[in-house]
């Protein structure tokens, strides 16, 4: 079976998690907006991301130019997230684009005090790192 996509943003990021992937429980994905993290093996595909957030040369680029467009829930997201929450939408719409499983952040106001509206639409599990640590174990096996 295929180990699930779990997108994680950078302030979620745990050790156990890189020890989860090591072993093939899971797969980490990251569109690395802030700064790339070497442990991440998949980049997510980005979605409207400026050059100065690529953290990629051109040729090592996840892609093509194409893909970096939004995805069909993107409006969506938008409107649950808020526009002025750019950050919070573009990680949302790479996690779908991704086809991730689950999603992990710390982002309590923004992010996971919405999960039902996000989970309906996007189709994917919410976790907060450390409070959800248990339940996200369960999702995993």
């Amino acid at each position: 079976m295929t180990p699930p996509k779990v997108y994680c943003e950078h302030g979620a990021l745990r050790t156990e998690l890189y020890e989860l992937q090591k072993i093939g429980q899971i797969n980490l994905v990251l569109f690395p907006y802030e700064e790339k993290v070497k442990r991440i093996k998949e980049p997510g595909v980005p979605f409207e991301a400026a050059w100065s957030e690529m953290n990629f040369s051109w040729e090592n680029s996840p892609g093509s130019w194409e893909d970096y467009k939004g995805s069909t829930k993107y409006v969506q997201i938008q409107e649950i997230i808020g526009r002025e929450n750019k950050r919070d939408v573009k990680h949302l719409d790479s996690a779908f684009k991704s086809n991730c499983q689950a999603f992990l952040t710390r982002d309590k106001g923004d992010i996971l005090s919405k999960t039902n509206e996000l989970e309906e639409i996007l189709k994917m599990k919410f976790f907060h790192p450390d409070d959800d640590w248990v339940e996200f174990c369960k999702f995993i096996e």
